[in-house]
Protein backbone atom coordinates (compact mmCIF):
# COMPACT_ATOMS: atom_id res chain seq x y z
CA UNK A 1 0.00 0.00 0.00
CA UNK A 2 1.19 3.35 -0.27
CA UNK A 3 0.40 6.97 0.71
CA UNK A 4 1.08 10.44 -1.50
CA UNK A 5 0.73 13.96 0.41
CA UNK A 6 0.99 16.46 -2.02
CA UNK A 7 0.71 20.04 -2.47
CA UNK A 8 -1.75 22.12 -5.08
CA UNK A 9 -0.92 25.33 -6.38
CA UNK A 10 -3.69 27.25 -8.32
CA UNK A 11 -2.18 28.79 -11.05
CA UNK A 12 -4.59 30.65 -13.20
CA UNK A 13 -8.05 30.80 -11.12
CA UNK A 14 -11.11 32.21 -13.29
CA UNK A 15 -14.71 31.66 -12.69
CA UNK A 16 -15.55 28.56 -14.44
CA UNK A 17 -12.46 26.77 -14.56
CA UNK A 18 -8.85 26.82 -12.66
CA UNK A 19 -5.73 25.25 -13.96
CA UNK A 20 -3.22 23.75 -10.78
CA UNK A 21 -0.25 22.14 -10.57
CA UNK A 22 0.94 19.64 -6.97
CA UNK A 23 3.64 17.91 -6.06
CA UNK A 24 3.57 15.10 -4.16
CA UNK A 25 5.71 12.29 -1.96
CA UNK A 26 5.16 8.35 -2.39
CA UNK A 27 6.12 6.63 0.64
CA UNK A 28 5.64 2.83 -0.70
CA UNK A 29 4.66 0.52 2.05
CA UNK A 30 5.06 -3.60 1.93
CA UNK A 31 5.72 -3.92 -1.69
CA UNK A 32 5.96 -7.55 -2.84
CA UNK A 33 6.97 -9.16 -6.17
CA UNK A 34 6.08 -12.45 -7.27
CA UNK A 35 8.25 -13.82 -10.46
CA UNK A 36 7.64 -17.36 -11.80
CA UNK A 37 9.95 -18.30 -14.99
CA UNK A 38 10.48 -22.08 -16.70
CA UNK A 39 12.92 -22.54 -18.74
CA UNK A 40 13.12 -25.45 -21.38
CA UNK A 41 15.93 -27.12 -23.52
CA UNK A 42 15.65 -30.06 -26.02
CA UNK A 43 19.16 -30.70 -26.07
CA UNK A 44 20.49 -32.38 -29.09
CA UNK A 45 20.32 -35.90 -30.49
CA UNK A 46 17.75 -37.53 -28.68
CA UNK A 47 17.55 -35.63 -25.97
CA UNK A 48 20.95 -35.91 -24.63
CA UNK A 49 21.47 -32.97 -22.21
CA UNK A 50 17.76 -31.54 -21.74
CA UNK A 51 16.81 -30.29 -19.02
CA UNK A 52 13.43 -28.34 -17.48
CA UNK A 53 13.70 -25.85 -14.84
CA UNK A 54 11.61 -23.09 -12.99
CA UNK A 55 13.04 -20.48 -11.12
CA UNK A 56 10.36 -18.83 -8.40
CA UNK A 57 11.40 -15.34 -7.42
CA UNK A 58 9.50 -13.60 -4.27
CA UNK A 59 11.00 -10.23 -3.39
CA UNK A 60 10.05 -8.34 0.19
CA UNK A 61 10.46 -4.60 0.16
CA UNK A 62 10.57 -2.47 3.32
CA UNK A 63 9.45 1.51 2.75
CA UNK A 64 10.48 3.29 -0.86
CA UNK A 65 10.40 6.49 -1.47
CA UNK A 66 9.65 8.85 -4.74
CA UNK A 67 8.36 11.71 -6.17
CA UNK A 68 4.57 12.55 -8.18
CA UNK A 69 3.94 15.78 -10.26
CA UNK A 70 0.80 16.82 -12.05
CA UNK A 71 -1.03 19.39 -13.84
CA UNK A 72 -4.73 19.81 -14.74
CA UNK A 73 -7.92 21.75 -15.00
CA UNK A 74 -10.49 22.04 -12.89
CA UNK A 75 -13.87 23.67 -14.39
CA UNK A 76 -17.65 23.90 -13.96
CA UNK A 77 -20.12 21.52 -15.81
CA UNK A 78 -23.47 21.89 -14.36
CA UNK A 79 -24.76 23.28 -10.99
CA UNK A 80 -22.61 21.48 -8.56
CA UNK A 81 -20.85 19.39 -11.10
CA UNK A 82 -17.27 19.61 -11.80
CA UNK A 83 -14.75 18.33 -14.20
CA UNK A 84 -11.28 17.15 -13.78
CA UNK A 85 -8.76 16.29 -16.06
CA UNK A 86 -5.32 16.09 -15.15
CA UNK A 87 -1.73 14.64 -16.16
CA UNK A 88 0.49 13.23 -13.72
CA UNK A 89 3.96 11.47 -13.11
CA UNK A 90 4.99 9.42 -10.84
CA UNK A 91 8.56 8.10 -9.91
CA UNK A 92 9.71 5.13 -7.76
CA UNK A 93 13.18 3.63 -6.90
CA UNK A 94 12.37 0.45 -5.13
CA UNK A 95 15.17 -0.94 -3.33
CA UNK A 96 13.94 -4.99 -1.81
CA UNK A 97 14.83 -6.23 1.66
CA UNK A 98 15.02 -9.76 0.90
CA UNK A 99 14.76 -12.14 -1.74
CA UNK A 100 13.30 -16.14 -1.38
CA UNK A 101 14.77 -18.33 -4.51
CA UNK A 102 13.46 -21.58 -5.30
CA UNK A 103 14.85 -23.18 -8.78
CA UNK A 104 13.61 -26.61 -9.60
CA UNK A 105 15.54 -28.23 -12.02
CA UNK A 106 14.15 -32.11 -14.08
CA UNK A 107 17.31 -33.52 -15.80
CA UNK A 108 17.77 -37.28 -16.33
CA UNK A 109 14.73 -38.31 -15.26
CA UNK A 110 16.40 -36.69 -11.42
CA UNK A 111 14.86 -33.64 -9.73
CA UNK A 112 17.04 -30.99 -8.05
CA UNK A 113 15.53 -28.40 -5.72
CA UNK A 114 17.84 -25.70 -4.37
CA UNK A 115 16.21 -22.49 -1.97
CA UNK A 116 18.35 -19.77 -1.11
CA UNK A 117 17.51 -16.77 0.48
CA UNK A 118 19.25 -13.47 -0.25
CA UNK A 119 19.18 -10.21 2.42
CA UNK A 120 20.35 -7.16 1.19
CA UNK A 121 22.19 -5.13 3.62
CA UNK A 122 22.11 -1.21 3.66
CA UNK A 123 24.76 1.21 4.70
CA UNK A 124 24.53 4.75 5.15
CA UNK A 125 28.40 4.60 4.12
CA UNK A 126 27.76 4.30 0.63
CA UNK A 127 28.52 0.63 0.22
CA UNK A 128 25.52 -1.44 0.07
CA UNK A 129 25.67 -5.09 -0.44
CA UNK A 130 23.79 -8.22 -0.06
CA UNK A 131 24.37 -11.86 0.87
CA UNK A 132 22.64 -15.67 0.41
CA UNK A 133 21.99 -17.31 3.83
CA UNK A 134 23.65 -20.27 2.17
CA UNK A 135 26.92 -18.85 0.49
CA UNK A 136 27.14 -15.74 2.49
CA UNK A 137 28.23 -14.24 -0.92
CA UNK A 138 28.33 -10.48 -1.35
CA UNK A 139 26.68 -8.79 -4.28
CA UNK A 140 25.31 -5.71 -5.69
CA UNK A 141 21.71 -4.69 -4.22
CA UNK A 142 19.46 -4.23 -7.10
CA UNK A 143 17.32 -1.06 -7.63
CA UNK A 144 13.74 -1.14 -9.67
CA UNK A 145 13.05 2.24 -10.73
CA UNK A 146 9.28 2.89 -12.23
CA UNK A 147 7.99 5.47 -14.33
CA UNK A 148 4.40 5.71 -14.99
CA UNK A 149 2.69 8.61 -16.56
CA UNK A 150 -1.28 9.12 -16.18
CA UNK A 151 -3.85 11.02 -17.76
CA UNK A 152 -6.83 11.52 -15.66
CA UNK A 153 -10.44 12.48 -16.22
CA UNK A 154 -12.69 12.30 -13.38
CA UNK A 155 -15.82 14.42 -11.87
CA UNK A 156 -17.38 15.97 -8.70
CA UNK A 157 -20.22 16.94 -6.75
CA UNK A 158 -19.54 20.01 -4.67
Amino acid sequence: WSVTPGITFKLLPRPAYYIYTRIGLILAFNIKYHDDENFQSAGTGGGVGSYKEQDVDDYKYGLNTGVQAAAGIQFNLVGNLQGFAEINNSFIDASPLSLKNQKTTSSGGETFVTNNETIYVHSNSGIAGAFTTTEHTPFIVQHFNSTVINIGISFAIR
